[in-house]
């Protein structure tokens, strides 16, 4: 096998692995944030119903 083809087999095979990578925590990420964003409002929602009492 030919120094340049493993090259650029392993350069092809990490730039899979890390764009992966970071796709995942790109909506790990967003999944939280939304997460915590419905939270957020969901509690205020909350709050306001129970100051008014």
């Amino acid at each position: 096998m030919p120094l340049r083809r493993f090259l650029f087999f392993t350069t092809h095979e990490f730039l899979r692995v890390f764009f992966a990578f970071i796709s995942l925590t790109w909506i790990i990420m967003g999944i939280r944030f939304r997460v915590s964003r419905e939270v957020l409002t969901l509690s205020l929602i909350f709050v306001t119903r129970t100051s008014r009492k």
